[in-house]
């Protein structure tokens, strides 16, 4: 499942330029998130430092347990977000 989770974008902004969130599978829970920044140019931002940011502002579950940072999110010849290629 893939889904861009505006109320993590919303709260990081200005810093990453945009954020998909994915469910992978994880051990221990079952399944875990999984989240894609693009960095805004020049932003300095720390896996660490986004999940402190949303752990203070959302709740628990909704932190991300991984924090990937890419260059950009794959996209369709529409614009439209590519799941499969994320996870």
């Amino acid at each position: 499942m893939v889904f861009l989770v505006f109320s993590l974008w919303s709260i990081l902004t200005p810093n990453p330029f945009e954020v998909a969130v994915v469910g992978v599978p994880d051990d221990e829970f079952g399944q875990a998130l999984k989240s894609y920044v693009v960095r805004a140019r020049d932003a300095k931002l720390s896996a660490a430092e986004v999940k402190a940011y949303v752990r203070s502002r959302l709740a628990r579950y909704k932190v991300p347990r991984h924090v990937v940072f890419v260059d950009e999110l794959p996209r369709t010849a529409t614009g439209k977000l590519l799941h499969r290629s994320l996870a």
